[in-house]
């Protein structure tokens, strides 16, 4: 997937082909993963790194209807 920094230059990033207003946003730091919806900027829902790889294995092995 490719990702575009946003400009608010907070270090989220989101999807080239999101929608206005309805992306999903995700900023990797060292220890863990934070995830918003870009209309909510303010809600951010946090994973250990360790989550965020079983969550994108899960994904990659079709483990999600998604």
């Amino acid at each position: 997937m490719k990702t575009t920094k946003l400009e608010k230059n907070d270090g989220f990033r989101a999807s080239m082909f999101c929608g206005i207003g309805a992306c999903v946003e995700v900023k990797i730091g060292k220890r863990a993963v934070a995830v918003r919806q870009s209309s909510k900027p303010d809600k951010i829902v946090n994973f250990s790194r360790k989550e965020w790889a079983a969550f994108l294995k899960g994904v990659k092995g079709g483990e999600f209807n998604i």
